[in-house]
């Protein structure tokens, strides 16, 4: 009779956890692309806190909403916990950047005003950038927001929860979709963007349409142009997958984002020339006057661009073809 081997495992240790299962193809190109853009947020970061220029600025804001979408993105595919904590910090980057975005927006709207007009309220927001920007720097010196890539690889090595099946419901606020990709852990980058991507995009044309209607809030628009940044900032991921032919369609997003751009610039301008702490002056009312304007000139491109492009049936289902990477 053979003697029993021998368990060199220490006591009480779990069979299943003693060796780290590795993790499958698409789920190393879900976190490589997290920790990418969380480097990229990483090094913006680093810059605007050591000079806060309104290019630095902009740059952070930037790579820090790929970043929160990116996590958005694949949810389902992350540990729980650990990336909803990690997309706050995120999240606190972009709310300490925002007041210096703004007045940045605000400054460059106001130098295009006559050169004789704007002075006093050119210098008003310049003070109150500066204050901004000391509140900024101060809010990203502290522990929450620093070593962002150590803080995601460590997030990234927690298990990860079984995907969720996807869901259909009301289209959130803030540009979220409204169904929950339905990721295949096991299958190809190829298969999931085939899988996923056309459904999100179809989700997207469905706010578009909402987004349009004859009775839109403004409210509404500015909720389908962090749409249209979300789908884009997905699509991107995937590059890919699709080769250069995706450039033109990410191109058509970049442009609903630009329209809705302008509005959206106008929209917070506004409501800093409106605010208890800017001059009620000749200046600040015909700025005020010339953004109304703008506000609807910018609606009525968009609107115009919108139907004229995107706001058909047809023009829906060629992206949902060519995201589902058929062979024609």
């Amino acid at each position: 009779m053979q003697p029993a081997a021998t368990d060199t495992r220490a006591p009480g240790a779990d069979p299943e956890k003693s060796t780290p299962q590795p993790r499958s193809d698409f789920l190393d190109f879900v976190h490589s692309r997290c920790l990418r853009r969380t480097e990229k947020t990483a090094e913006r970061l680093g810059a605007a806190r050591s000079d806060p220029t309104a290019s630095a600025v902009h740059d952070l804001r930037v790579a820090a909403r790929r970043l929160v979408y990116t996590l958005d993105c694949f949810t389902p595919l992350l540990a729980r916990d650990r990336a909803a904590d990690f997309r706050k910090r995120v999240k606190s980057i972009l709310s300490a950047a925002r007041p210096v975005r703004e007045l940045d927006v605000a400054l460059e709207l106001v130098s295009e005003m006559d050169s004789g007009m704007g002075h006093s309220l050119a210098d008003n927001l310049r003070r109150r950038r500066e204050t901004a920007a000391r509140f900024m720097s101060e809010r990203l010196e502290r522990k929450g927001v620093q070593n962002l890539t150590r803080r995601w690889l460590g997030t990234a090595s927690s298990a990860a929860p079984e995907p969720v099946e996807e869901r259909p419901g009301v289209t959130a606020k803030g540009g979220r979709p409204s169904i929950h990709p339905h990721w295949m852990p096991d299958q190809s980058c190829a298969a999931n963007a085939s899988a996923v991507l056309p459904l999100l995009a179809a989700d997207y044309f469905r706010q578009g349409r909402a987004a349009c209607s004859e009775n839109a809030a403004a409210g509404e628009l500015h909720a389908f142009r962090l749409a249209s940044k979300r789908l884009r900032y997905c699509l991107e991921l995937f590059s890919e997958q699709y080769g250069q032919s995706l450039a033109r369609r990410l191109e058509a997003l970049r442009d609903i984002q630009s329209r809705l751009g302008t509005l959206s610039d106008c929209d917070s301008t506004i409501q800093l020339l409106r605010s208890p702490e800017a001059p009620n002056n000749a200046a600040s009312q015909r700025l005020l006057a010339i953004l109304a304007v703008r506000q609807e000139e910018a609606t009525k491109s968009f609107l115009e661009s919108w139907r004229g492009h995107f706001d058909t049936l047809e023009v829906e289902e060629d992206w949902r073809v060519y995201l589902a990477l058929r062979k024609e």
